[in-house]
């Protein structure tokens, strides 16, 4: 896992290697251990690496055996092995994936994509034909972010590398702001830098001169097939976490003690032994959502070693500044704060852990899913006034709220919005200064893949293309990358995957029940008390927090009258949220988070508003 950049000037004007330099070494943090740049004319490459297989042979970028084409690859290929064996005859001088990905590449073009299974983002420059092909990976686990203009092109893995090149490149898109604030996060390609853009998953780009063009490479099983059983799945999914377990340096996992991750562990335990060790976040006081005391108990229970870090709300406070640096844009995930933490004491002795993200996407995990099922009956029944008047009657951001507020709504991407926001229409139109509508696009790109299968099912594929990636996956990869930690995904495996997309989400989710299939699987591999234990999710004591011990702090963050974001909300709207929440009238813990590191960006950044 690595930093990668790099630098295409259209007019073949060389690239000043110092200004590359200095674009790299803001990335610095992603790769400790190696790092170089290719330069030619008009075209510069850049890496900084983490060496995790073949230490002493991958260094990059890399060129090919016949020297036409050049790699800057960040992430891994979990099936390298097979294909080197694919590749026979190909001259390899490594033994490392970053070849197989450059020989794969000049042997198959852009079709080695759908050969791939991995998680990965990488460009190639084709010295011949003087053309540079960027590809994110299938679920989007590793980000790649690219600015055209001024003649040329820039890419990294960060856009604060982008930004390091340009200060004129800071220009504050509004409009994304208003889609984040609806969203959460900004759906890719948008980021609030205006001019920088983000790479969506499945998908390619190919610069030829100074033209740009992207292309979608993977869709995904969308058939509704609903073929195969749950011995099937254990298959699969026992292949992806033997596949990902294969590194040249110790492998940890991501314990909460919940289901997701004890399956996990149950599985990388049975095949790598007592020697792997569980690290855990928990909370310092008496809070209901701490998962130290169920993750110790899963530990002992496999025999694998285990670690943990407790934090409080001064832990907190200290680091926020420094996760807000390394997002690069603005979160309402207040767990990204203690998974920084914990991924800054594990990179004291792994640089690679296993995670169970992606689990609820797939499988319909979250209270959301379970509503989406029940709406076709509810709606007839209830009407969307009733409904609307029972999400008036629930306290602040909760899904429950959500669900309610969205079930009224008969269109189906109109209802996802709704399921999804953080800030509702309403509450934007009360909040900030210029209004703009709903940008549903993201929802609609993808949602359009489905066509004959039910609403719940059309949800979760687009959850598994824009929250997830643009979301979950993209603050795990910030946080963990910030301390040089590599996190794989292995129910994000491209078989399992598309294995379980294509299930019928009557196998899912049925009546209240969630995960329904996947309980099944779990129920044979992990004892019965954890199967039935209530599921917490990583949620942190922010919103208590924001009441008391750290009242004054945030309040003077959103509420100053030198706040930068002020100019953006009307008068009185962010006080008058913070004093609700402060009096416990409702919650906004999600809301004021956000809005404290939207601040805290503004100012980091140095990005006018």
């Amino acid at each position: 896992m690595c930093g990668i950049a790099g630098w295409v000037n259209f007019d073949g004007e060389p690239v000043q290697k110092a200004k590359l330099e200095a674009m790299s070494a803001l990335q610095s943090h992603r790769g400790p251990d190696g790092e170089a740049i290719w330069l030619e004319k008009g075209v510069a490459l850049a890496h900084k690496r983490l060496a995790i297989i073949d230490i002493n042979g991958g260094s990059q970028p890399m060129e090919s055996a016949d020297g036409r084409y050049v790699v800057t690859y960040n992430g891994e290929l979990y099936n390298y092995r097979e294909l080197k064996k694919e590749l026979g005859g190909y001259p390899f001088k490594t033994s490392s994936d970053t070849e197989v990905l450059l020989a794969s590449y000049a042997r198959w073009g852009a079709d080695c994509l759908s050969r791939f299974n991995g998680i990965f983002a990488f460009a190639v420059w084709d010295r011949a034909e003087k053309k540079l092909f960027m590809a994110r990976d299938h679920y989007g686990v590793k980000p790649i972010y690219y600015s055209i203009g001024n003649g040329r092109l820039l890419f990294a893995s960060e856009m604060k590398a982008i930004l390091g090149v340009d200060q004129k490149l800071k220009e504050f898109d509004v409009e994304s702001l208003n889609t984040m604030l609806t969203y959460r996060y900004s759906p890719a390609p948008s980021t609030l830098f205006k001019k920088i853009k983000k790479l969506r998953p499945g998908h390619y780009l190919i610069l030829k001169g100074s033209e740009l063009e992207e292309k979608r490479y993977f869709i995904g099983d969308n058939s509704g097939a609903d073929a195969g059983t749950v011995s099937d799945a254990e298959k699969l999914l026992d292949a992806a976490v033997s596949r990902q377990l294969v590194s040249d340096v110790p492998v940890g996992i991501l314990l909460s003690g919940g289901l997701d991750s004890t399956l996990l562990a149950t599985l990388a335990a049975k095949r790598y032994g007592g020697s792997l060790t569980a690290f855990t976040v928990g909370f310092k006081g008496d809070h209901s959502f701490d998962e130290l005391k169920y993750a110790a108990d899963t530990a002992k229970l496999l025999g694998i070693n285990h670690e943990k870090i407790e934090i409080d709300h001064l832990d907190f406070l200290s680091a926020l500044e420094d996760v807000v640096w390394h997002m690069e844009e603005p979160v309402a995930t207040s767990s990204s704060v203690p998974l920084y933490l914990l991924c800054r004491e594990i990179g004291k002795s792994h640089k690679v852990v296993l995670s169970g993200q992606g689990v609820d996407e797939l499988f319909g995990g979250y209270f959301r899913h379970r509503a989406e099922k029940l709406s076709g009956a509810l709606r007839p029944l209830f009407g969307s006034r009733l409904l609307g008047m029972l999400a008036s009657s629930v306290k602040g951001f909760s899904g429950l709220k959500r669900a309610f507020y969205a079930l009224g709504e008969r269109d189906d991407t109109a209802r996802f919005l709704k399921t999804f926001s953080v800030f509702n229409s309403y509450m934007r139109d009360g909040i900030l200064a210029d209004a703009f509508p709903d940008d549903m696009s993201a929802i609609e790109y993808y949602a359009s893949d489905i066509k004959g299968r039910d609403s719940l099912s059309k949800m979760l594929w687009v959850e598994m293309r824009t929250s997830l990636p643009d979301d979950l996956l993209l603050y795990t990869d910030k946080v963990s990358m910030a301390h040089s930690v590599e996190v794989r995904v292995p129910y994000l495996d491209i078989n399992f995957a598309c294995f379980v997309e294509q299930l019928s989400s009557d196998k899912k989710v049925r009546g209240f029940n969630g995960k329904v299939f996947f309980r099944e699987m779990a129920k044979r591999k992990v004892p019965a008390e954890v199967i039935n234990r209530k599921k917490l999710g990583f949620e942190t004591p922010a919103g208590d927090w924001f009441r008391s011990e750290l009242s004054k702090d945030f309040v003077e963050i959103v509420c100053d009258k030198g706040a930068l974001t002020r100019n953006i909300f009307k008068d009185g709207a962010v006080e008058a949220m913070v004093k609700k929440h402060r009096q416990g009238r409702d919650d906004y813990s999600r809301h004021l988070f956000m809005l404290i590191s939207l601040e805290l960006w503004a100012k980091r950044f140095g990005v006018t508003v």
